[in-house]
Order: C-alpha cells, then structure tokens, then sequence
C-alpha cells in the first residue's frame, strides 16, 4: 500500500533535522495546513522513502575519520555543525557503536587523565553526575558513593535508599528511606508513587505488610 499525498520533497530535504517523527510531523502540518492525515500515515510514509535509517554514507564516513580522535561529544558536537543538522546524542552513540568504533589509544590516556583529576578532590567532596549528588569517601571512581547512601547508609543486597518526595536532589534525612527491592516494585506496579512523602510512606507500609502476610521476609 502506498501513502500518497504527502509531499515528498518536503520530506526528503527536512527530515535530517528532526529527533522525532512527532516534530517534524509538527512543522509539516504548519507548512501543509491542507493535511489532515494522522502521524502513523506520515510515519509509514517516511518509510516508504526509505527514512527508517537516518544516517546516510557520508554521514558514516565522516564519523569514522573523526569520532576515533575526537571521542563522543566532541565528534558529535563537531557532526551536528558540519552537516548543520540537529539529532540526539543518544541516538548517536548507540549509531557509533553499531558501526564498531573506538577511540585512539592517545583519546583514551586523555579520558582517563581526566577521569584521574576527581582523585585529587578533597574526601568529602560533592558533585552532581546524570541528576543525581555523590561524595568522595575514598580514592578512585569506586570512592565516589551517592549522597543518599552516604546519609541514610549504604543499603544491603536487595534493598535501595528512595526519597520519599521523589526528588532525588532532596538528601535530607527525614526524605530518604531504605526499602527492599521487591516493595518498591510493587508500588511501581500498582501506580502508588506519589510526589507526597506522607502518601508514599503510608503505601510503602501498605505493600511491606502485603510482603509478609504473603511470607516473604524484608
């Protein structure tokens, strides 16, 4: 089946700056005010353009003569302004690794200099890494521990350090509680998560008690 009534020239010389179907389907509509056709109709479209895979051969080979000596974020910064196009990073490492790439030996003594000045840190030291706030306890990436276990105490095998308000920047003390794995499973599987601390505590009783009435020891 085709999906005629798209204009496919539109497509073809847009479609390498956007992330998402949904935004670029956006900015159609808004040049196309005639279309009335849903998403998936414009989604099966790209793909009868043969728009599933969005990195083109010279896009390839353009990453394989510079990611080995830039690294990620570097040839991925360098990529988006080359080529003048907008895409996820994400996206773009997991692309990288399926075309089998490594960086330089001499990238990787530089990654791990870098990787080496948190050791000069004082112990004690906080720093925030994907959100979350660690401290420094000891030398090493290993010495580097979350705030939250550093506060509420380092959880045992099966258990984890939650915070009640769901922010996990909020390491105050009366904010985080240790609870096993499978309670907080359980709340994630009938929607009790909450914003509220006094909601969530009371739920976590809720399935705590639920675990042993069903003769499970937590």
């Amino acid at each position: 089946m085709g999906y005629a009534g798209f204009d496919e020239k539109w497509i073809l010389a847009h479609h390498m700056n956007y992330k998402r179907w949904s935004e670029m389907y956006e900015d159609y509509k808004a040049e196309h005010p005639e279309c009335d056709r849903p998403l998936k109709y414009f989604q099966h479209k790209c793909n009868e353009l043969g728009l599933t895979h969005r990195y083109k051969s010279e896009h390839d080979e353009w990453i394989r003569d510079h990611y080995p000596d830039l690294g990620g974020r570097e040839t991925f910064k360098q990529f988006c302004e080359h080529f003048g196009i907008t895409k996820g990073y994400e996206g773009f490492k997991s692309h990288v690794k399926e075309l089998g790439l490594r960086v330089t030996d001499e990238r990787q003594r530089e990654a791990d200099a870098n990787n080496g000045r948190h050791d000069n840190l004082p112990i004690g030291t906080i720093r925030s890494r994907c959100r979350q706030d660690f401290i420094k306890v000891g030398d090493g990436m290993e010495g580097w521990i979350p705030l939250s276990h550093y506060i509420a105490g380092a959880p045992s095998k099966g258990y984890m350090v939650v915070h009640l308000d769901r922010d996990i920047r909020n390491n105050a003390p009366d904010n985080l509680v240790t609870i096993h794995r499978r309670v907080s499973s359980s709340m994630a599987g009938f929607n009790m998560w909450s914003e509220n601390p006094t909601i969530n505590k009371t739920a976590i009783m809720t399935c705590e008690l639920k675990e042993v009435m069903e003769g499970r020891t937590i």
